[in-house]
């Protein structure tokens, strides 16, 4: 291809890459659990709610979704696109978009719609935790936000590569960069990086799986032990180091502690024949 034909980088997610974006994500995630527990440690207070606030995670982490979406839209409608709305599955991850096809923003401009979400909707969960520690949705909002943008940040880091006079289009699954008329295209594709990101096809599933086993298990352990042993006290689920789940009622409403380490090797284990049967309807369909 001739310099002026075409992007000097394009950038694509691909399968394999989605199963490096979901392990970065689990990370993310502990990272923010760790946050939460830090301010929760720092303003003297207990991670802890009543029912009705253990009632509101779910809706939280629903809301907290199309949300991070819709910042990413208002930005671009303030950069004069015309956002749309979308959704997909990647090498077995689940994602949600918006983009505005064949768009040229800055760079810049593009890095603010990437990471606007991220900063927006995690300086407003810790603000309401820091004003209402028992707004513990707000906590799950935190940790859903930041773990779903390992996306916008690994766009970033490519785009930082380049200088700000660069041009993105937006696209799809991805993005490209144009030089401005008069710009040193060459200079661009000297900057484009080059290295490929390879793992097994199966990893996305797996960690999403494993994920998704992960976020609701404690929810589940929590309703379940709240049901069979609804008075106050402290109650367990599990023997010793192997309860998933302590629960302390008492008058002033619920004190909960998770064993994160046990639920992770069991979300771990429990993913592996959700994965297998994966693999197993995919084969066919490759085959046809």
């Amino acid at each position: 291809m001739r310099p002026g034909e075409g992007p000097a980088y394009t950038f694509e997610m691909t399968p394999s890459l989605a199963g490096v974006w979901t392990l970065l994500s689990m990370v993310l995630l502990a990272a923010a659990i760790g946050a939460v527990a830090l301010l929760y440690d720092a303003l003297g207070r207990q991670f802890s709610g009543g029912p009705a606030g253990l009632l509101l995670w779910p809706l939280a982490l629903l809301v907290t979704l199309p949300l991070h979406e819709l910042v990413h839209a208002v930005f671009v409608v303030i950069y004069g696109g015309r956002p749309r709305f979308g959704a997909g599955v990647k090498g077995g991850m689940p994602y949600l978009y918006v983009t505005d096809p064949g768009r040229r923003f800055g760079r810049n401009q593009f890095l603010e719609i990437a990471l606007a979400p991220l900063v927006l909707i995690d300086l407003a969960a810790l603000v309401l935790l820091f004003l209402q520690p028992t707004w513990t949705w707000a906590a799950v909002a935190f940790v859903v936000n930041t773990s779903g943008a390992i996306g916008d940040l690994w766009v970033s880091g490519l785009l930082l590569r380049f200088p700000p006079w660069a041009l993105v289009e937006d696209r799809k699954d991805g993005f490209a960069v144009w030089p401005p008329l008069g710009q040193d295209e060459a200079g661009l594709r000297r900057a484009a990086p080059r290295q490929h990101v390879p793992a097994p096809p199966w990893l996305g599933i797996w960690l999403f799986a494993a994920g998704a086993i992960f976020a609701v298990l404690p929810f589940a352990t929590i309703t379940l032990v709240a049901w069979v042993s609804p008075a106050s006290g402290t109650h367990t689920l599990g023997l010793g180091p192997l309860a998933l789940v302590t629960v302390q009622h008492s008058a002033r409403g619920a004190a909960v502690q998770l064993n994160l380490l046990l639920m992770s090797a069991l979300a771990a284990v429990l993913a592996a024949p959700v994965t297998l049967a994966w693999r197993r309807w995919r084969q066919p369909r490759r085959s046809r």
